[in-house]
C-alpha cells in the first residue's frame, strides 16, 4: 500500500475547535427556542443570550435563522441515518431490514418528535432558493437520499434473495415506505393518542397492523 493510500486526516486545529464549539453551541440554544417556542417567536437576539454569545458572533456562523433552521435539520438527518443504520441486521434477509428499518424509522420519529416537525414544516421557514444553492442544503438533499438508499439497498436485497416478492421497482416500494411512515408518525403526532383512545385502540396494536397491511401490500415475507 501507498504512503497515499494510508493518509489519515490532520487533527482540527485549536481555532477550528473553537470554531466547531462556538457554532454547535449556537445551533443547540437555537434548536431549544424553535422547540419550546417555535421559529416564527424566536429572534436572533434571544438565540445570541441563550448562547450567551453577543449578536454579531452569531452572524459570523450563520446569515440569519433559515440558515440556523437549515443546519439543524442537517443534525437531525445524521442522527436519523445513524439510528436507521443501526437497526438494520447485515446478516439478515432483505424482508427483515425493511421491517427492521421500518420500526427503527419509527423509533426515531419517537425519540425526535420535534425533529419530525421541522421535516414536516420546514418549507414554511426555509426558502427553496437557500435550501437548492446554499451548501447546507446540498448536504440535505444528500443525506435524504442516504436514508433512502438503505431502505432502497435492503429492498433489492430482499428481492434477490426472496423474502419480498414484489414485480413493483425497488423505489416505488422504498417511496412508498417512506411516505406510509411518516404518514402514521403524522397522524400518531396531531392527536392521534386521543383518536385511538375514543375507538379503544391501543398504538402498538396499530402500528402492528399498519406494518403488516403494509409488508402484505409490497409482498414482503412474514418474519
Amino acid at each position: 500500500m501507498q504512503e497515499s493510500e494510508i493518509k489519515q486526516e490532520a487533527p482540527k486545529s485549536r481555532k477550528e475547535r473553537e470554531h466547531d464549539r462556538k457554532r454547535t453551541e449556537i445551533l443547540e440554544a437555537a434548536e431549544k427556542l424553535f422547540f419550546s417556542q417555535g421559529y416564527e417567536k424566536t429572534t436572533i437576539n434571544e438565540i445570541a443570550s441563550t448562547a450567551e454569545f453577543a449578536k454579531g458572533t452569531i452572524y459570523l456562523y450563520f446569515s440569519g435563522k433559515a440558515e440556523i433552521y437549515l443546519a439543524i435539520i442537517n443534525r437531525s438527518l445524521d442522527i436519523a441515518h445513524t439510528m436507521l443504520a443501526k437497526a438494520l441486521d447485515p446478516g439478515a434477509s432483505g424482508g427483515d431490514q425493511v421491517r427492521a428499518g421500518f420500526r427503527g424509522f419509527m423509533n426515531f420519529l419517537d425519540q425526535y418528535p420535534e425533529y419530525f416537525k421541522m421535516w414536516l414544516y420546514g418549507s414554511r421557514y426555509v426558502d427553496e432558493k437557500l435550501y437548492l444553492e446554499h451548501p447546507l442544503g446540498h448536504e440535505c438533499r444528500q443525506k435524504e437520499m442516504g436514508l433512502m438508499m438503505l431502505n432502497m439497498n435492503a429492498i433489492m436485497k430482499g428481492l434477490a434473495d426472496g423474502s419480498i416478492q414484489s414485480t413493483s421497482p425497488p423505489p416505488l416500494i422504498a417511496m412508498t415506505f417512506m411516505v406510509f411512515n411518516r404518514g402514521l408518525h403524522q397522524f400518531l403526532l396531531e392527536n392521534g393518542d386521543k383518536v385511538l383512545a375514543m375507538y379503544g385502540v391501543n398504538r402498538d396494536e396499530l402500528i402492528n397492523q399498519m406494518e403488516s397491511v403494509l409488508c402484505k401490500g409490497l409482498g414482503i415475507n412474514p418474519g
